[in-house]
């Protein structure tokens, strides 16, 4: 019996794990000034993607999940994470850096400040 968890559902579980291992890594390596952060950029458009998946209909999901309304390209990622690898990020860790939203992350009608 396979017991993987496909689609959506794994794929948050995946990044959740991610998120989970880095802030704990974060936490316990934090008093030898050393940086844990993570970078999960979402939906990056490659050539490949363009040749053989990207329609106006899913870039148009996609532009409604993200809170920046632009395309992320594939050096948009590696330029992130040599910044947060450089000395004018020292004072970040636990940084999550994601351009999608998903799921039931994110309700545009709750106001920042609402309690639930």
């Amino acid at each position: 019996m396979d017991d993987s968890i496909d689609g959506p559902t794994g794929l948050c579980h995946r990044k959740a794990a991610i998120v989970g291992l880095t802030r704990a890594m974060a936490h316990q390596l934090g008093f030898l000034n050393i940086r844990v952060n993570i970078v999960l950029p979402g939906a990056v458009l490659t050539e490949r993607q363009r040749r053989l998946w990207r329609t106006l209909e899913s870039e148009a999901e996609i532009m409604g999940k993200q809170a920046l309304k632009q395309s992320l390209l594939p050096n948009d990622a590696p330029r992130m994470v040599l910044f947060l690898a450089s000395d004018d990020s020292s004072a970040i860790t636990i940084k999550v850096s994601s351009s999608m939203v998903t799921g039931s992350e994110f309700d545009p009608q709750t106001k920042l400040g609402d309690s639930e």
